[in-house]
């Protein structure tokens, strides 16, 4: 939680983890070398993926976005719950408030969109099955 989330005193620990992401993508991808993978430019977009806002690309906005986009999974919030102390709730709204406004791309915004909505019917229904 000190590296992510409106109060994030540890951005230091954000560019480690582009830094080690390209290191560890520069290995796979220069080992299998996949076809028609211009290597140059994944690792490009790796490497600023949280810390550089504005996309240089539609690739790099999609990245972004699917990046983003995790946190709203069911596996997201409940991560990011954790990390947090939060309950659902709270974790959905900090992020409908905290990272939907950094989405980039329609399909991004939707896809949060939807996953919110899911996020907060799951809970709904959780909470009535608990009797509160």
């Amino acid at each position: 939680s000190d590296a992510v989330g409106p109060n994030a005193t540890r951005p230091d620990l954000v560019r480690d983890h582009e830094v080690h992401g390209v290191e560890i993508a520069g290995d796979i991808l220069r080992r299998h070398h996949p076809a028609g993978v211009d290597i140059d430019a994944v690792l490009a977009i790796i490497d600023r993926h949280d810390t550089l806002k504005e996309a240089s690309s539609l690739e790099d906005a999609l990245v972004k976005d699917a990046d983003k986009a995790w946190r709203f999974s069911p596996h997201g919030v409940t991560t990011i719950s954790g990390w947090f102390g939060h309950e659902t709730d709270e974790t959905l709204a900090m992020l409908e408030d905290f990272v939907m406004p950094t989405m980039l791309t329609d399909a991004g915004r939707i896809m949060a969109r939807a996953m919110l909505a899911s996020g907060r019917a799951q809970a709904q229904s959780d909470h009535y099955l608990k009797g509160n």
